[in-house]
C-alpha cells in the first residue's frame, strides 16, 4: 500500500514539474531498482531469475496486484505527460517492455521495502 501512495505522490510531482516521459519513468525505475539491488540479499533477487511459480507464492496476490498497479500508474502517467501517437508496432515492443521490467525488476520490490522497515525496528 505504501508504494501505491508513493507512486501517486511521484506522478503528482511529475505531472506539476512536466517532466518528459523517458526521464519520470527512467527515474522511477532506477530508483527503486538501486533500492532492490542493495537491500537483496541474494543475486539472484535483483533480477528475479527464480521460476515464476515460486515468486508468485513468495510474493503473495496482494503484493503482486499493488505492484503491477504502481509500474502501470507511473507508465499511464508518463505517457500521458508526453503524449505521442505511437504505432502498432511502437505500442507491441512499449507493452513487451513493460512486461520485462515488470517481471524481472519490479515485481518483488515490496518485499525488499518491508526488509528495509524490518531490518530498522531491530
Amino acid at each position: 500500500m505504501f508504494l501505491m501512495f508513493f507512486t501517486i505522490a511521484y506522478c503528482l510531482v511529475m505531472g506539476i514539474f512536466h517532466i518528459d516521459y523517458l526521464l519520470t519513468f527512467g527515474i522511477y525505475l532506477i530508483g527503486f531498482g538501486v533500492v532492490k539491488g542493495v537491500f537483496s540479499e541474494r543475486k539472484s533477487d535483483i533480477f528475479n531469475i527464480n521460476n515464476t511459480k515460486n515468486l508468485y507464492s513468495e510474493i503473495g496476490m496482494l503484493d503482486t496486484i499493488f505492484e503491477f498497479l504502481s509500474l502501470f500508474i507511473v507508465y499511464v502517467t508518463a505517457y500521458i505527460l508526453d503524449y505521442e501517437k505511437f504505432t502498432i508496432y511502437e505500442m507491441l515492443i512499449t507493452i513487451f517492455g513493460f512486461l520485462l521490467v515488470y517481471r524481472f525488476l519490479f515485481w518483488g520490490i515490496t518485499g525488499r521495502i518491508r526488509s528495509i522497515n524490518n531490518s530498522n525496528k531491530k
